[in-house]
C-alpha cells in the first residue's frame, strides 16, 4: 500500500528530528537555545503520537518501520519509540515528574521489537 508506506516515513522522519534536536549540543543545559532544541523535540514527538495514532499497519518488521499493529489503526512501535524519546527529553530538561508520567509506556516493549 503506496499511502501506508509515505505516512510511515513521514512517521520516521518525525522521530529523526526529534532525535536530531534531542543529540544537538546546545551551549549550557539552562540556556534558551536548549529549552528551544527540547520543546522542538517534545513537538516532533507530539506529532508522531498523534500519526502513530491513525497509522495502518505495516507488513514486515525491523524497527519503528517495521511495527505490526496490535490494533488496526495504530502503530505501537511508533508510539513506543515517541515515548522513549520524551522520557529522555525530560531526563534531558530535568523534569522527573513529566518523565516518570511516561514510564508506564515505555515499560513494555512492543511485540514487534521483541520479535525482531
Amino acid at each position: 500500500d503506496p499511502l501506508a508506506q509515505v505516512t510511515q516515513l513521514f512517521r520516521e522522519h518525525l522521530l529523526e528530528r526529534a532525535l536530531n534536536c534531542v543529540a544537538q549540543p546546545s551551549p549550557s543545559p539552562g540556556s534558551a537555545e536548549g529549552d528551544k532544541e527540547f520543546s522542538d523535540a517534545l513537538g516532533y514527538l507530539q506529532l508522531l503520537n498523534s500519526c502513530s495514532d491513525v497509522a495502518g499497519a505495516p507488513t514486515c518488521s525491523f524497527s519503528i518501520s517495521s511495527s505490526m499493529a496490535a490494533t488496526p489503526g495504530t502503530d505501537p512501535v511508533a508510539k513506543w519509540w515517541a515515548s522513549l524519546t520524551a522520557v529522555v527529553t525530560h531526563w534531558l530538561r530535568r523534569d522527573e515528574e513529566a518523565a516518570e508520567r511516561l514510564y508506564p509506556l515505555v515499560e513494555h516493549l512492543p511485540r514487534a521489537l521483541q520479535e525482531s
